[in-house]
């Protein structure tokens, strides 16, 4: 139970700088609508705060400041005239107005908050392991990020990717786990599963471990696909696409975001994920560019020289390490 008004004073000093908790401003509310004895001396508070704001020479109130000018002269003036004094009634109703509108703006300024948006960037030759504010445990490979907004948990449960992740998800029935990309949307029914969609690669690929998931094409009319555990999803950035095979039991044992494949690929596409797996700068002279090679290789084990040294020994390739990176030619 608040004693006084000396607690009504500190809820309006909290609501006024932003850090009042919701239980209180339910508090403020109630006991503000209670009365009209309660109502002007709420406004009063913030008005008083408001003048001094204004006195400091913080412009973003003077606005308000102009309102209470305007009052104190109606009020100067509520004895001329019958039809001023009508006024003056008017303007003490668009008070008690003018009193619910910073609450109305607290709301609108909760609700902006909850589009805030929180981004993850994850550098290159790192990981990243963290819980989401739903519980969900996520690792992001290098050279990831993902963002969500404020209100991610409560209103909904949505994030956009780019580049690789594992993700434990906490099951909620009324609030789906969704990814988004511009090529698909997936949707989570309880799952682990491992999201791969980097903007310099042509395929998305996701690959379930537990649980189950719905994939919607953004790029052509299709039905949904549904996800089984083991299954392997590769949508096609060019065409739209989509198909979905079966790992092998080693593929499905395997930690995909330790995993480096080269299945043809110009040593300039292999060149981008070595630096992005091992955090290397890497220059490639033009004329080795798209010189096509095989390989996997698995970063726990395997280290960057270890990768090199593979690539060099096919007569192949050359390098020289210079000052701060590797050329290769």
């Amino acid at each position: 139970m608040m004693t006084g008004n000396f607690d009504i004073d500190k809820l309006v000093g909290f609501y006024l700088d932003g850090s009042i908790k919701e239980d209180d401003f339910e508090t403020l509310k109630r006991w503000t609508s209670a009365s009209e004895e309660n109502k002007s001396y709420v406004r009063n508070i913030i008005e008083m705060y408001f003048s001094l704001m204004v006195q400091s020479d913080k412009t973003y109130y003077n606005k308000l400041a102009a309102f209470r000018r305007l009052e104190d002269h109606i009020q100067e003036t509520k004895a001329q005239s019958p039809f001023k004094w009508k006024i003056f009634v008017a303007t003490i109703a668009a008070t008690i107005l003018f009193l619910l509108i910073p609450f109305t703006l607290y709301d609108q300024h909760r609700q902006h908050q909850m589009n805030d948006v929180t981004t993850l960037k994850v550098p290159d030759g790192s990981q990243l392991s963290c819980v989401l504010p739903d519980g969900t445990k996520i690792t992001l490979n290098s050279g990831s990020e993902l963002s969500y907004s404020r209100g991610f948990g409560i209103v909904n449960r949505d994030i956009r990717m780019k580049g690789e992740g594992y993700f434990d998800v906490v099951h909620k029935e009324d609030i789906p786990f969704t990814i988004n990309s511009n090529y698909m949307k997936m949707t989570d029914l309880g799952t682990k599963f491992y999201f791969r969609d980097y903007s310099n690669e042509t395929r998305i690929r996701v690959r379930l471990v537990d649980g189950k998931v719905s994939v919607h094409n953004n790029m052509i009319k299709t039905d949904d696909v549904f996800l089984n555990p083991g299954e392997i999803l590769i949508l096609d950035k060019a065409t739209g696409k989509i198909i979905t095979t079966i790992a092998n039991k080693v593929a499905q044992q395997q930690d995909d975001l330790n995993l480096i494949e080269f299945d043809n690929l110009p040593l300039a596409q292999i060149a981008e994920i070595l630096s992005r797996m091992y955090g290397v700068k890497l220059s490639i002279v033009p004329t080795s560019q798209n010189k096509r090679f095989y390989g996997s290789f698995n970063r726990k084990t395997d280290t960057f020289q270890d990768v090199l040294d593979n690539l060099v020994s096919t007569k192949r390739l050359h390098y020289k390490r210079l000052k701060g990176q590797y050329l290769l030619y």
